[in-house]
């Protein structure tokens, strides 16, 4: 904002609240499965290292690089 400009009153319209409540929620969720979906993958990673899976493997299995599998099994 500019200093000395006067602010505009903004009006929602009607529901704009409720889905802006939606779209929080559900951006919550994404974090969340992120979340758990790096987890399932370094579990996944590492049982395969284990395994003495070959790490290119792994990754096209996973979707992922190789050099992506290895950043996961160091970490």
């Amino acid at each position: 904002m500019t200093p000395g400009r006067p602010r505009k009153a903004v009006t929602l319209p009607p529901g704009a609240e409720a889905r802006a409540a939606h779209i929080r929620a559900l951006r919550e969720q994404r974090d969340v499965a992120k979340e758990k979906l790096a987890h399932d993958t370094k579990v996944f990673v590492d049982r395969c290292v284990a395994a003495e899976i070959p790490v290119r493997d792994i990754a096209f299995l996973t979707g992922l690089t190789p050099q992506r599998i290895s950043q996961i099994s160091r970490s």
